[in-house]
């Protein structure tokens, strides 16, 4: 009896702290790992970016910053699991929806963090990317203070972070942050999991250097990637992702020395099989469409005909 009394007792109090934990938080935040976390983007409330967080001894590590709208709502939702202070937020790469809540957390008193090549195309590009993705018009973006060449770790014996660089891909200033103990991996836009498509029409993107790194990442000892958009994933993720990245270049390239225009390109080729990267059949377009755009700026342009690794 008071064995059962004691388990419904229990039970009674995390109901309870259950159900003080806003719902907004409750339906975003999730655990991947002891003081390990995910913020679930939304697209239908342009909130799209998954943004991940991790609990060290005295402060928060953030993982991508979102837009400000939602980087209010993450800080409040990572407050209901920790009042330790937010102290670093890691910039994955330059665009809007990654990077527009730094200055959100910087208010705050967090360093913002990332690779060195990512500050430079945040002060060279990161306006008109703004623009482009918002509509808004700022005069002012919160660069990155703490920056790095290839690979920067956080380690306090408890939890450690590595931020590596693994060349241009999707854009020319990617990192990733990657958790060995925990197996666990966020890629930026490296990979997504939706229907919407990735970006591929940076001026600074490299094709080939993206299948690189996607093959990089895929050696490493891991169980949970989180990509940039959509559901978790696997390694499996990242080699499908990989493989609908290769096939496309190299279909392409093929075509575009072969004589065909990126007008016929978009129209005749096909990547079904590919699943959900390409089931928006919009979505693919635009994406050959910017391949066409950047093939010839591509350093693998002159190799042989529809070539890839």
């Amino acid at each position: 009896m008071l064995r059962t009394t004691m388990y419904c007792f229990s039970l009674l109090i995390f109901l309870l702290s259950w159900a003080c934990v806003p719902i907004y938080a409750r339906n975003r935040v999730h655990q991947l790992a002891p003081d390990v976390y995910y913020w679930a983007g939304d697209l239908s409330k342009h909130e799209q970016t998954n943004v991940g967080f991790v609990v060290f001894r005295d402060y928060v590590l953030v993982i991508d910053a979102n837009f400000p709208w939602a980087a209010e709502h993450i800080i409040e939702d990572i407050k209901t699991i920790t009042p330790k202070p937010i102290r670093f937020v890691f910039n994955t790469h330059y665009h809007a929806d990654h990077i527009m809540g730094n200055s959100v957390f910087a208010a705050r008193g967090a360093a913002i963090v990332s690779t060195d090549d990512l500050a430079l195309e945040l002060g060279n590009k990161g306006m008109a990317d703004v623009l482009e993705q918002t509509k808004i018009k700022l005069h002012h973006l919160e660069l990155p203070s703490v920056r790095f060449s290839d690979r920067l770790v956080f380690d306090d014996g408890q939890h450690r972070v590595e931020l590596v660089k693994y060349g241009r891909a999707h854009t020319k200033g990617d990192g990733v942050a990657y958790l060995p103990a925990e197996g666990v991996v966020f890629v930026g836009d490296l990979a997504v999991n939706w229907t919407h498509g990735n970006n591929l029409s940076d001026q600074d993107v490299s094709y080939i250097g993206w299948i690189r790194a996607l093959d990089n990442i895929a050696n490493l000892h891991l169980k949970t990637v989180i990509p940039a958009h959509g559901d978790l994933g696997d390694v499996d993720l990242l080699r499908r992702q990989r493989e609908f990245i290769s096939d496309m270049w190299k279909q392409v390239k093929q075509g575009l020395k072969a004589g065909k225009s990126p007008a016929e390109l978009k129209k005749t080729l096909q990547f079904t099989q590919h699943g959900i990267f390409a089931r928006d059949p919009r979505e693919t377009e635009d994406m050959v469409e910017s391949m066409c755009e950047r093939a010839r700026t591509q350093p693998d342009w002159n190799s042989g005909p529809g070539e890839s690794e």
